[in-house]
């Protein structure tokens, strides 16, 4: 089983729960083998209201019906607990056992899992309790640029480009926080690649004319991006806000063929034969 990149918050009043059965954002089942699990570039927030019931419990993460071998990998997650009863709030569950604190001194979930060396217990500062958007308003969050990239997560929920090496953890990917001296924003020059548009930046100008359809048709494959509108020093190209059938259209109407260069005529020479004068015959022989 693989959790990639979710960002879960659990907020409000709820009925009470007793024990180790707590609400939990991420809750892991028993019957799992060794080493099946792997669980990174996640938040796991939970603010439940924790006081209805003295036994109450609220989780970050409940794995109490698996021990820690499940674990194939576990890290770069962001676990906030903040339930209004401090001594009812824990990181986790594991096998049973509660823990408060991600790290520190032993016991902790960190010396408990063998993992998890990079993750962190922190507000990861949403817009809202209901928008899971990273707050770019302010200063910089703590789960901005510090999650590991994956393979399998090269896009945020929304579409947007992760990070190549220190993506956010969480669901959503901001590329241009103008508080982070890393995330310059977009200079919309469409030749340069920034943070904010890492394959390539939208194409702001209008778009290239090379003539009508058929002639772009014909056009070779980097002077038909060109003319298309696509940016003009990548590989990776993306669409102009422009649609193609408004690009032929208007490549239609603006283009004028060349008139064909005519090369220089040559002087032409002429040979004329001039009769000799009859005195200047040759004798014949008599």
């Amino acid at each position: 089983m693989r959790v990639y990149s979710n960002s879960v918050n659990l907020f409000g009043p709820h009925a009470g729960v007793n024990g180790v059965t707590g609400s939990a954002a991420m809750l892991v089942g028993g019957g799992v083998a060794n080493l099946s699990i792997d669980i990174r570039d996640n938040v796991f927030a939970n603010s439940y209201d924790n006081s209805t019931v003295a036994t109450e419990r609220t989780f970050s993460i409940n794995a109490a019906s698996v021990l820690s071998t499940a674990f194939a990998d576990i890290n770069y997650n962001d676990y906030y607990v903040n339930g209004p009863v401090p001594a009812n709030n824990f990181i986790g569950n594991l096998g049973g056992t509660n823990y408060a604190n991600l790290a520190g001194t032993p016991p902790t979930w960190r010396s408990a899992t063998g993992k998890d060396l990079n993750s962190i217990a922190a507000n990861p500062q949403f817009v809202s309790a209901t928008d899971l958007h990273i707050n770019t308003s302010g200063a910089a969050t703590p789960i901005e640029n510090v999650g590991l990239a994956l393979a399998a997560v090269t896009n945020d929920v929304e579409g947007d480009l992760r990070h190549p090496t220190t993506p956010d953890i969480g669901a959503d990917e901001v590329r241009c926080h103008t508080v982070i001296a890393s995330e310059s924003c977009n200079d919309f020059l469409p030749c340069t690649v920034d943070s904010c548009n890492p394959a390539t930046e939208p194409v702001v100008s209008r778009p290239r004319t090379l003539g009508p359809p058929a002639a772009l048709r014909r056009a070779p494959a980097t002077l038909r991006r060109r003319a298309m509108g696509w940016s003009c020093c990548v590989p990776t190209m993306r669409w102009s806000r422009q649609p193609l059938s408004a690009v032929r259209r208007q490549a239609a109407a603006t283009w004028r063929k060349p008139a064909p260069a005519l090369a220089p005529r040559a002087p032409r020479m002429r040979l004329r034969l001039r009769r000799r004068p009859a005195g200047l015959r040759r004798a014949s022989a008599t």
